[in-house]
């Protein structure tokens, strides 16, 4: 469970941190 859970919030980070990258170009 540990292990999912931490895929998720992986998962997440990245796609705040591709948004943020969009929003700069």
């Amino acid at each position: 469970v540990e292990g999912l859970e931490k895929e998720i919030l992986d998962s997440k980070e990245k796609i705040e941190y591709y948004r943020t990258k969009m929003q700069e170009l």
